[in-house]
């Protein structure tokens, strides 16, 4: 059998090295530094962000007098950040349906002629 020509190679180790990078990825749970940017802590400033958003909003709106001190101090109430953000965009979806259906029972009142 013959061997194979040297730029076969090339292709059969680059494929064997990003296979190890992927396992080394896999085991650790975290990405090469240089290989992928800086892609994780560009979610945690993008998550943050959308925390910060979503807790002044809820705060405009009324809800901080609800919410426990632990809640509104940051990550220090032992919840992830994106547990907190799920928590207030539900509540925020929650909240537009109650809006909604609020319009629509007026809306409703007024074509029935019982508006105040």
């Amino acid at each position: 059998m013959e061997m194979l020509p040297w730029f076969a190679w090339i292709p059969i180790v680059a494929i064997l090295v990003w296979g190890a990078v992927q396992i080394a990825q896999l085991i650790t749970g975290r990405s090469v530094e240089g290989l992928e940017g800086s892609g994780l802590s560009d979610r945690m400033d993008e998550l943050e962000h959308r925390l910060s958003e979503l807790e002044s909003w809820s705060d405009q709106v009324g809800d901080a007098t609800r919410r426990p001190a632990v809640e509104r101090g940051g990550a220090s109430g032992g919840e992830s950040l994106e547990h907190r953000i799920e928590r207030l965009e539900a509540r925020a979806d929650r909240r537009e349906a109650r809006d909604r259906d609020r319009d629509d029972w007026d809306r409703r009142a007024k074509d029935l002629g019982l508006e105040d």
